[in-house]
């Protein structure tokens, strides 16, 4: 198996790729190649801020939670 990872949205892809089985596009349509990484990176967390006040959005999705405003 090999890890391929978007540079532009860090979109992973997994599978067995080579000559006649390319990646293919990433969801993103990223124009810059795929790079090969060796493990997952762990889900994450952003802060966001807003007139609202401030949360953190937790990976992989990053959904708002509309109640979850902090002031």
């Amino acid at each position: 198996m090999i890890l391929l990872e978007c540079p532009k949205c860090w979109f992973i892809l997994e599978g067995d790729f080579g000559e006649h089985n390319p990646p293919g596009e990433c969801p993103c349509h990223a124009r810059a190649p795929w790079r090969v990484v060796k493990k997952r990176r762990a889900p994450g967390f952003v802060i966001v801020h807003s007139h609202l006040g401030s949360q953190q959005l937790h990976g992989p999705g990053f959904r708002e939670n509309p109640n979850g405003w902090k002031k």
